[in-house]
């Protein structure tokens, strides 16, 4: 699995056992954040903006654990065929031989990924979109809400954008349930 170019422009939390705005990014540098398993070059900010290379494959994570929380990123990849993802109550370090965070991702994944599958194959993927699939990755288990393939959560829209528009996920996590709403700004 090959992870290209991405950036998160904004990303914000709100606690539901706390009042207010909790800021996950102070838009200088990457204070409160957590490099698991990449170069220190894989991950910077700039312009405001979480950048990402893909190279080494691994993940950029909070110091913060959040258990009760909303999450707001606005997300694109910079080529076609992007594929990345937000985990969410991962594990502080990788899966064993593996580069990614034990949890339940929300896919962050371009379209163009989609179509380099169908030229593949010839035919559509049946197990997964390119519109926010929730899923658990190395060794998480979870229980899937609404259209699903009996392991991963299907969004009820195809709403996300192509690289190298931007997107807006809203990812609601109360109690143990993850929501994800994929919000188009007009």
């Amino acid at each position: 699995m090959k992870f290209l170019p991405f950036v998160l422009l904004a990303l914000t939390a709100t606690a539901f056992a706390e009042d207010g705005f909790v800021p996950m990014f102070n838009g200088r540098d990457l204070t409160g954040w957590v490099n698991a398993n990449c170069a220190p070059e894989t991950w910077g900010v700039k312009d405001g903006v979480v950048t990402c290379t893909g190279q080494p494959t691994g993940a950029l994570r909070t110091e913060r654990q959040y258990e009760n929380f909303i999450m707001e990123a606005e997300w694109r990849h910079l080529t076609s065929g992007g594929n990345s993802g937000v985990f969410i109550w991962g594990t502080p370090i990788a899966a064993p031989g593996v580069p990614f965070l034990r949890g339940i991702e929300v896919q962050v994944l371009d379209h163009g990924y989609a179509e380099q599958y169908e030229k593949r194959t010839g035919k559509k993927s049946e197990s997964f979109t390119t519109h926010g699939d929730v899923f658990p990755i190395h060794g998480a288990t979870m229980i899937p809400l609404g259209r699903s393939n009996g392991r991963r959560s299907f969004p009820s829209e195809d709403r996300s954008k192509p690289s190298p528009e931007w997107n807006h996920y809203r990812i609601v996590c109360q109690s143990g349930s993850i929501r994800l709403l994929s919000l188009i700004h007009i």
